[in-house]
């Protein structure tokens, strides 16, 4: 599914920026993901990369065995382009422009990853109550969890500096 998202990614890109000058700068990184992912691959013993599955394979694996969720859950990663989740980061509406750069909106990305680990010590906490990982969540998880928050902390003060002047709420 990586492969997929990284090549739709590409040709995403190659399509919307063209010839332009720069073009380069903007896609040479995910061809750098492209050859990385190709790297990691032939070190697992894949000669080959594939992309998803698509829908009629799908439909027939998993849909008559009551595997609908699965079936959505790749139809969902397979049916969207890889960019579209870096549009996020990469709308600049003070210019109206796109910046596709990887490394653009750092403030943003870091944010953004702060709620996702949060979202994620949230779901971790419920879940490992319910299957009695109670030792594993304060043991190990915990630790990384607290370490973070120093740097989540500095990533959502950042991002309130930045934002308008609306009482400090982003």
């Amino acid at each position: 599914m990586l492969w997929g998202q990284i090549s739709r990614w590409a040709k995403l890109l190659k399509e919307d920026v063209g010839g332009e000058l720069g073009a380069a700068e903007i896609i040479g990184p995910v061809e750098v993901l492209q050859d990385r992912a190709r790297e990691l691959a032939r070190e697992d013993g894949i000669q080959r990369l594939k992309s998803e599955p698509d829908t009629r394979y799908l439909l027939t694996e998993y849909g008559p065995a009551g595997g609908y969720p699965t079936f959505s859950m790749f139809s969902e990663l397979g049916s969207h382009p890889g960019a579209i989740g870096n549009i996020l980061f990469s709308i600049r509406p003070e210019s109206r422009t796109i910046d596709y750069r990887l490394d653009a909106a750092p403030v943003d990305r870091a944010f953004w990853s702060a709620v996702a680990i949060v979202h994620l010590w949230q779901t971790c906490d419920t879940v490992s109550r319910f299957l009695g990982w109670d030792e594993w969540l304060t043991t190990q998880a915990k630790p990384i969890y607290e370490e973070a928050g120093v740097m989540m902390g500095e990533a959502s003060r950042r991002r309130r500096e930045m934002s308008p002047t609306d009482g400090g709420n982003p």
